[in-house]
């Protein structure tokens, strides 16, 4: 019970709190009040080769191993983009309310396979620094 104005605060853990002001005077004193949850905080690992994009909701990351961002409670679409990736798309799920959460994303390599005769036939052939073996008279990673 109170008279003149009143200023209530509603809140909960993991949401946005609201004001409202209730005032004696007016003919109805009830109010519905839905709280909105708070985004949640996700912390994002990339495992690819070369050069990417991530992109969620319009944003965008280039080739970076790990970020974080808020994204509002609900599904998202996430797609990975590359130049030495298959293109990956997935969707996750944000719990929201102020949470922390991890997702790890690891598109899979374009392979390629390459034949490489040499003269002399016993030179040595590194792909990246990568010493590549003898197997049955081929070279091979």
């Amino acid at each position: 019970m109170f008279s003149g104005t009143a200023e209530v605060e509603i809140k909960a853990e993991g949401y946005e709190s609201q004001r409202r002001v209730l005032r004696a005077s007016d003919p109805t004193r009830s109010i519905h009040v839905e709280l909105k949850p708070l985004p949640g905080l996700v912390h994002f690992t990339i495992s690819c080769p070369g050069q990417w994009v991530v992109r969620v909701h319009g944003k965008q990351w280039d080739s970076v191993a790990e970020f974080s961002t808020e994204l509002e409670p609900g599904r998202h679409k996430v797609e990975v983009r590359g130049n030495a990736i298959h293109p990956f798309e997935t969707e996750i799920e944000v719990e929201g309310r102020g949470q922390e959460q991890d997702v790890f994303l690891a598109p899979d390599p374009y392979r390629a396979f390459a034949v490489l005769e040499t003269l002399p036939p016993d030179a040595t052939i590194e792909i990246n620094g990568t010493k590549a073996r003898p197997l049955e008279g081929r070279n091979v990673l």
